[in-house]
This record gives structure tokens, sequence and C-alpha cells, in this order.
């Protein structure tokens, strides 16, 4: 009997990840993002995995994938060993509040960057340490955005609180 609960586990797993596979990440055709006057975009217009294009006040283009569920933002960079230059994670809330990040089983050091409902960077935190839980990477004002970066792109950017990020 543990056999076959095994065996059914490792099926439905692999189901899973066949799909995931199958179906894969697109990037938003941001003429379809719903947009506002202040820059701000509805949830309801973007899918988890999406990718979105931000730019920076210096002219930067961020490639970011979307988050935008409890489990998929907890979930994170969690496990991943590498990630592109200018590319990152873009964790999306329903509402601006104050917000922690953590670094449990996230085996890169990142950049973090929150941001309010209008793209203002309010908080950075750099250099992440990675894969513990015992630091916390709290936002200092309400948020309703937070960008994951490779550690060291804010600073090899010129990025700083109080800079507006562009929705292409």
């Amino acid at each position: 009997m543990k056999n076959k609960c095994i065996l059914l586990t490792v099926i439905v797993v692999i189901f899973f990840l066949i799909f995931i596979a199958f179906t894969g990440r697109s990037k938003v055709n941001n003429n379809n993002v719903e947009s506002n006057k202040d820059n701000s975009f509805t949830l309801s217009s973007l899918s988890n995995y999406d990718i979105v294009e931000l730019e920076t006040s210096t002219g930067k283009i961020l490639e970011l994938e979307v988050v935008n569920t409890p489990g998929k933002r907890a979930y994170g960079l969690m496990f991943r060993e590498e990630m592109e230059p200018d590319h990152g994670m873009l964790f999306v809330f329903d509402d601006e509040d104050y917000r922690t990040f953590h670094m449990a089983n996230t085996f890169l050091s990142l950049d973090m960057i929150f941001l309010d409902k209008d793209f203002n960077i309010v908080t950075i935190h750099e250099n992440t340490k990675t894969n513990q839980i015992e630091e916390k990477y709290p936002s200092t004002e309400p948020v309703m955005y937070v960008i994951e970066m490779n550690s060291g792109w804010v600073e090899n950017n010129s990025i700083s609180v109080g800079d507006k990020l562009n929705l292409l």
C-alpha cells in the first residue's frame, strides 16, 4: 500500500511538471495590461509567471516574473541556483501594507526593492544573506510590490530610494 501511494505521488508530480512545461511563461503584452494614470495595474490582468518589463529612471529595462498568489509569493525564488542579469521576480500584493521577506531555501543573494502602489521605491535591502530565516527584510513603509534581483544589481544600476519605475 505504501508503495502504491509513493507511485501515485510520483505520477501526479510528473503530470504537474509536464503541465508546467507546456503552459510555460508568457510575456505580457502590455497593451492588454489594465493601466491607469498613476502607472499601477490590476491583478486581474496578470497571471503567475507572466513576464512584465519595468524601466528605471536611467533607462535600464528589467524583465520580471510576476507572482501574485499567496502560494507563489511564499515560494518566490526558493531553490533557484541562478538568474540572468536584469531578470528578477515581481511580487504583487492586493493592497499596500508593510511587508517582510526572508531568505529560507533561497540560494541566491538578492537585492530587494520595495515599491508603493505608484512604483516609487520606498525601501531597498542589498546583498541578502542566503538560505536562512534569522534575518528578516522589512519595508519601511507600506508597499504593494517587491522586486527581487541578483545581488549587486541595485548598486551597479545606481538605484536608490525615491526612484520611480515605469511599466512598459
